[in-house]
């Protein structure tokens, strides 16, 4: 799973994200978790930990909402603050 995103800080800069998903029960169906880094064009490269869930629309076709936080950037602020909720529509080939 990639990502390519417009960043929301100040300087508005892209970054990109690979994200390696785990469904405990079937893919792309229920509950997941997730782990990758983020990297992006104005700030430094960090590991990015979420929780979402897949719901399918139809048969190949199906939205994503989850949370993700960045684990560097979290421990360096003290804070939570990177956190981001996303909603991903993706289609199966």
């Amino acid at each position: 799973h990639i990502r390519v995103q417009e960043n929301n800080s100040v300087d508005k800069a892209p970054s990109m994200e690979l994200s390696f998903r785990y469904w405990p029960h079937e893919c792309y169906k229920g509950t997941y978790l997730s782990m990758g880094p983020v990297c992006g064009f104005k700030s430094d490269t960090d590991l990015k930990l979420g929780l979402g869930y897949s719901i399918p629309i139809c048969k190949c076709i199906g939205i994503d909402l989850g949370y993700g936080i960045k684990i560097i950037d979290t421990i360096r602020q003290k804070t939570a603050t990177s956190g981001k909720i996303t909603l991903d529509i993706h289609y199966l080939f």
